[in-house]
């Protein structure tokens, strides 16, 4: 798992220009990864039904 400093990240979008992009993208999450925040839920089937 990252290191949560390495969360936020600066894209550059122009001469002297740069966008905050914050949270991971899809590459960088792990098998087993866990995360914890507040308040907690698990993640059940039933979440996964639309």
């Amino acid at each position: 798992m990252q290191d949560a400093t390495n969360v936020s990240r600066y894209k550059k979008v122009g001469e002297n220009r740069y966008r905050e992009t914050t949270g991971l993208y899809y590459e960088d999450f792990n098998v087993g990864d866990v995360f914890e925040h507040r308040p907690g839920k698990t993640i059940l089937d039933v979440d996964n039904v639309w």
